[in-house]
């Protein structure tokens, strides 16, 4: 996944779609993936949140602004339109349609996220795209992220609690390391985990 975004937006000048959609299960990496590339990259990054601009003019007023501007440090930009599905959730007020008309000549790199990219109201923007899915984590692929931290951090738990902890995840690795952080206060007790808020 992250391989494919560091060639898109590397070789960005050539790529015949003018967005990428990054599209997969909440807490899966998409964002952080955009923002450790940024930084990777030492690109300026500009996140704009979708669900906090829906209707066309505000769309056009933000991204489009983005999309046209030097950056303010000299640098290369990364625009990041995050959480699609906040646009395509709501009533329809020509959001999507404007993103997708300012796309077409962006200057800069476009990576776009969503939860579900077969979303009906995204269907004319995911055409103009690029897309790499994120899916959801099994519970290898977690405990191996938890054994690391656990040993940059020192901290030690059981591997019962943290298969436990992988299992009840749902994929969902961000909600799975908040949890993770709120059972190291509790010193990773085997019970600990049924104190643990359902998501």
């Amino acid at each position: 996944d992250t391989k494919e975004l560091f060639n898109y937006v590397t070789t960005y000048a050539k790529q015949k779609k003018k967005a990428l959609l990054l599209h997969g299960p909440t807490g899966t990496g998409k964002t952080a993936a955009v923002h450790a590339l940024a930084r990777k990259l030492d690109l300026e990054l500009v996140e704009i949140n979708a669900s906090d601009y829906r209707t066309a003019d505000e769309i056009n007023a933000k991204v489009g602004m983005a999309l046209k501007q030097m950056s303010l440090f000299s640098k290369s930009k990364l625009i990041l339109v995050d959480e699609l599905d906040g646009i395509a959730g709501n009533e329809d007020r020509g959001g999507v349609g404007a993103i997708a008309e300012l796309i077409a000549d962006a200057r800069f790199p476009v990576v776009l996220t969503a939860n579900d990219a077969h979303e009906q109201k995204l269907k004319s923007l995911v055409s103009k795209c690029m897309l790499i899915e994120f899916p959801a984590l099994g519970s290898p692929a977690m405990l191996t992220v938890f054994n690391r931290i656990l040993d940059r951090e020192k901290l030690n738990a059981d591997e019962p609690l943290l298969k436990s902890l992988a299992r009840r995840s749902g994929g969902d690795l961000r909600g799975a390391l908040i949890d993770l952080q709120i059972l190291s206060y509790e010193g990773f007790a085997p019970s600990s985990v049924d104190t643990l808020h359902e998501r």
